[in-house]
């Protein structure tokens, strides 16, 4: 989840329009091998249904639904926003979700799992999903500042602003440089479907395709970053063969008052990192 409090501008936005010709499976004795979709951005359909591809436009809008269901009950950001109510929370993060929406869709990266036939009778549903983006490109305009009246989404826009800085300090060769680390920006399963490796799943093909394209001379990414608030995250992080870099303070250091009573285990916002 990258924010920047002041906005950078760049005069060659890095996109992503390969012909992938190379199908091939998740190695699970690997973390996330190198893996490109078939023609029809599909990198597999399992036997349970589940088909694991690129996300395209025409998927944004459920995907950004998704993202906004996944962070409604995520621990530390519900815990820290506690004093509005579920209406409310839904309303603060659809604003902020449709905002990284299209773009996330439209660049190449970004990875979702379906069910569904797409059919009338049996339409594609995304029911899992990874968002993408270069770790260095901008928010919009006035992004963080337009939460300023939010004040829960702010203080946790406020975290991610300190520890980015922090990891852009270990790796100066990001220097505000698109095509250098690639952020994991927000990731959601929906609650039907959890608890079924699917968030694993999909970030290891987000990985495994970012180095198959690396290898393949069409990206120079050095580095996969992933902002993890809590302690579930942090675990599917580590799962994916990602390492701790940095972390935040403790949040009950920072905020001691909205951020009491949160359980030890999501104590702060970790870093981890995956180099290509």
């Amino acid at each position: 989840k990258r924010i920047k409090s002041t906005v950078r501008r760049h005069t060659h936005p890095h996109t992503h329009t390969h012909t992938p010709t190379l199908s091939a499976k998740m190695n699970s004795k690997a973390p996330c091998p190198p893996v490109m979709p078939d023609k029809h951005g599909v990198f597999e359909r399992t036997a349970d249904g589940l088909t694991y591809r690129i996300l395209t436009p025409e998927l944004a809008e459920q995907a950004c639904a998704l993202e906004v269901i996944g962070f409604l009950d995520e621990p530390v950001i519900g815990h820290g926003m506690r004093e509005y109510d579920l209406p409310e929370r839904q309303r603060v993060w659809e604003r902020f979700c449709q905002q990284f929406s299209l773009s996330c869709a439209s660049n190449g990266f970004s990875v979702c799992c379906c069910v569904g036939q797409g059919t009338e009778q049996d339409p594609v549903r995304v029911v899992g999903c990874f968002w993408l983006r270069d770790f260095a490109l901008p928010p919009p305009e006035d992004f963080v500042q337009s939460f300023d009246e939010v004040p829960g989404m702010r203080r946790m826009l406020n975290v991610l602003i300190e520890t980015d800085a922090q990891y852009e300090e270990l790796r100066p060769e990001i220097g505000g440089k698109l095509g250098v680390c690639m952020d994991m920006w927000m990731g959601s399963v929906h609650p039907e479907f959890r608890r079924r490796g699917i968030y694993k799943q999909v970030g290891c093909y987000a990985i495994g395709h970012l180095r198959a394209l690396k290898q393949a001379g069409e990206v120079s990414y050095k580095y996969v970053v992933s902002e993890d608030t809590g302690a579930y995250s942090q675990a599917a992080a580590r799962s994916k063969g990602m390492v701790a870099v940095t972390q935040s303070r403790p949040y009950s250091e920072i905020y001691p008052v909205h951020m009491a009573g949160l359980p030890a285990i999501h104590e702060r916002l970790i870093i981890h990192e995956f180099q290509l």
